[in-house]
């Protein structure tokens, strides 16, 4: 079989009748786990969905609204450890080496920067609508942030 015909670029066909999948950056192609992929756009769903029924929770026990946003909630409450089950599988490829240090001070750095900056974003947006934005409140936001910045997600994301 000839090199040329296994490898080859995004969106030409291998011989097999099946996409090539992306070129990677060692210009290698690198094919995608459609289960994976199927498996994320039901939980984003999901996800959608448990945020969606959050307002149902306000209404009275046993009124239609509620029993509603209980049952459409807890159905799809999978949505997040199957988020965590993605990334586990395409973090901790066997075929793909990952070193320690990088897996902690490069992909964790990522991951905690991206944290604090929309944990940041979220408080500074509720300020705004509260009228509430002062240099004080700031200040007390950014302690907040560093304080708790959802440990339960830090905790998480050390473990996979």
């Amino acid at each position: 079989m000839d090199i040329s015909s296994v490898i080859s670029k995004p969106g030409q066909m291998n011989g097999s009748l099946q996409p090539s999948g992306e070129l990677g950056k060692t210009g290698i192609v690198i094919e995608r786990n459609h289960a994976i992929d199927i498996l994320k756009v039901i939980a984003i769903i999901g996800v959608l969905i448990i945020h969606s029924c959050s307002g149902g929770y306000s209404y009275g026990v046993g009124t239609f609204n509620w029993v509603s946003a209980v049952f459409w909630g807890s159905l799809t409450r999978a949505s997040v450890p199957i988020f965590l089950m993605c990334s586990g599988a395409l973090l901790l490829n066997p075929q793909k080496e990952l070193p320690v240090r990088k897996l902690y001070f490069k992909n964790l750095l990522r991951i905690l920067v991206a944290l604090f900056f929309w944990a940041m974003a979220y408080k500074v947006f509720g300020l705004v609508i509260t009228h509430t934005l002062t240099t004080q409140n700031l200040l007390q936001s950014i302690k907040e942030v560093i304080l708790y910045l959802n440990m339960s997600l830090i905790y998480i994301i050390c473990t996979l």
